[in-house]
């Protein structure tokens, strides 16, 4: 009777032991556990640390989306009968913030839009050339929109030549913005280029260059842009032939050269001009938007990839 007592006892330790053992293997098993998911986490991020610039189709006018991560860059807001389905495409992306805005000049066709898609979301940091409003109360009715809705929210900024930024891993450099008050709209307009690691895009807006003149009378305009090469550049003005620059293309050497127009545009642009110089002066390949869609192009910091093309009509005047 006392040999059972004791063998019982000693069975009881043992248990007691195992159990304790068993639960320190298993805490020490979910500590661990909560590494692994940590660390697939981050490597989830790191995956997902993919530039996306979505170039869309909005006819003859211009609206472009930079995602990375979870920052956003919207470089204008085209027409204003394109603002509904440019915002509803950007919910159903799941953007509920805008953290930088660019309007690169004042032309409608950049703007009209613009104060509506500001309106749908939390805005940031708001970026534009001086502009002189005029003040006659049927004059830039959609720039006053516009101002009105940035001052809602926030404030409108207006950076110098070479000011730089940074978009999560992107840098940003505004390589061109001049005062709209002194020379025209499309001479003001902002060029901003992007780099993400190895991979840069050029965004010209519907920049031209000053003339000679020009250059003499405002001498803080009077410098020469550095063009670097670039992987990507945004065309200037839809592919007009007015902001032709010589040899512009071949500094550049893009692979893709994007141009922003529509087929119910008159001046049927893009100027066979332009995608002449662009074919002769380089091997880029030219995505239309009228002819593709919108144009989707991804970079992980060494490639870029142009992706399908998304078919969603955000030409509201077509």
């Amino acid at each position: 009777m006392k040999n059972k007592k004791i063998i019982s006892s000693i069975v009881l330790i043992i248990s007691i032991l195992i159990f304790g053992v068993v639960g320190v293997l298993y805490n020490s098993i979910d500590v661990d556990s909560n590494i692994t998911n940590s660390a697939i986490e981050n490597n989830f991020k790191k995956e997902d640390d993919i530039l996306k610039v979505y170039y869309f189709n909005v006819g003859n006018a211009d609206c472009t989306l930079l995602i990375f991560n979870n920052n956003t860059m919207l470089i204008d807001g085209a027409n204003e009968a394109d603002s509904s389905a440019l915002i509803k495409y950007m919910k159903e992306l799941g953007i509920t913030k805008l953290d930088y805005v660019i309007a690169t000049h004042s032309d409608e066709d950049h703007i009209a839009g613009l104060d509506k898609i500001i309106d749908a979301f939390e805005l940031g940091t708001f970026y534009m050339p001086i502009i002189k409003v005029n003040s006659e109360p049927n004059k830039d009715k959609e720039l006053k929109e516009l101002i009105a809705s940035v001052n809602r929210k926030g404030q409108i900024e207006n950076p110098n030549i070479n000011y730089e930024f940074a978009f999560g891993e992107v840098k940003c450099l505004i390589k061109w913005i001049a005062d709209s008050t002194k020379v025209n709209s499309n001479k003001s307009s902002v060029v901003l280029e992007a780099t993400y690691k190895e991979n840069r895009f050029l965004f010209m807006g519907d920049y031209e260059p000053l003339t000679k003149k020009e250059r003499e009378i405002y001498q803080e305009y009077n410098i020469d842009i550095e063009w670097n090469n670039v992987d990507v550049v945004k065309v200037a003005h839809h592919g007009s032939k007015t902001n032709l620059i010589q040899n512009f293309y071949n500094l550049l050497l893009p692979k893709y050269a994007i141009i922003s127009a529509g087929i119910h545009d008159k001046n049927t642009v893009p100027d066979k001009e332009v995608t002449d110089a662009i074919e002769a002066e380089t091997n880029a390949v030219i995505l239309i938007t009228k002819e593709f869609g919108t144009i989707l192009i991804e970079s992980d910091g060494k490639d870029v990839n142009l992706k399908e093309p998304i078919k969603n009509n955000f030409d509201g005047n077509r």
